[in-house]
């Protein structure tokens, strides 16, 4: 998505004015529709009340949310893009199904918008993808391989803040029985399925698609998505799942 010279403007002015604030507004019909952040803790969290929402659905046709991750020096930190995607925000993005736009701001000027759209027609090509938080990630590249390349576009999407693993969380085991996967011998790697990998971690934090022997799909952190070798990755296998449908 991409807004007109005019809502950039308003946006970017709204972003400023709010600051240390988080700010929020949709996109109604191309125009920005800012509404208040209610949030007990606005430098650090937004809240929308209802009434705003059906505000801007009565003004018409609601395009998307945008929001704002302010930060200062103190509490920046240059591992993660401040404009990422928080796991509450990606929880919330995910029942909105609407796109989301998102800037890191501090106070002085802001960034461009890291857009989240779920559409499948807005995805971009598998290989090549900039690692973005929540949007292109390990995750969502064989997310979207199974939309695309093989038609099942229902495998689910899980929130997750970036670090999750740092933070002890075991977000890859918890969520592929409810992605509609199991666990299979390690044995017995057919293509489509999914390697799951600890790579310098305590817990698994890391996922490869299998297209073909000795061949996979995957979106490592600071690297563009591609195509590798299984070979140069097998000892960071830890377990091996199946989609439910190709059992």
């Amino acid at each position: 998505m991409k807004l007109t010279n005019e809502t950039q403007a308003a946006w970017t002015a709204l972003v400023l004015a709010e600051y240390p604030k988080e700010a929020c507004a949709f996109i109604v019909d191309g125009a920005l529709f800012p509404v208040p952040n209610l949030s007990e803790t606005p430098e650090k969290s937004f809240k929308v009340a209802a009434v705003d929402r059906l505000a801007a659905h009565a003004q018409g046709s609601v395009e998307a949310f945008l929001h704002s991750h302010p930060y200062t020096m103190e509490n920046y930190n240059p591992k993660w893009n401040p404009a990422w995607i928080s796991y509450a925000d990606m929880r919330c993005w995910i029942a909105d199904n609407i796109p989301w736009g998102i800037v890191a701001t501090d106070g002085e000027g802001l960034s461009s918008i890291v857009w989240y759209d779920d559409r499948i027609e807005a995805m971009e090509p598998l290989e090549n993808r900039e690692f973005v938080w929540g949007k292109n990630d390990c995750w969502t590249v064989m997310r979207d391989y199974y939309r695309t390349v093989l038609n099942i576009p229902t495998m689910m999407n899980f929130p997750r803040g970036a670090g999750w693993w740092e933070e002890g969380q075991n977000l890859y085991l918890q969520n592929f029985k409810p992605a509609g996967f199991v666990e299979v011998d390690g044995g017995d790697i057919r293509p489509n399925d999914i390697l799951l990998m600890r790579i310098d971690t305590g817990v698994i934090s890391h996922g490869a698609l299998v297209v073909d022997t000795n061949k996979i799909l995957h979106h490592c952190m600071n690297r563009l998505s591609g195509y590798d070798t299984l070979a140069k990755w097998h000892r960071q296998v830890e377990k091996v799942i199946r989609y439910k449908d190709f059992l």
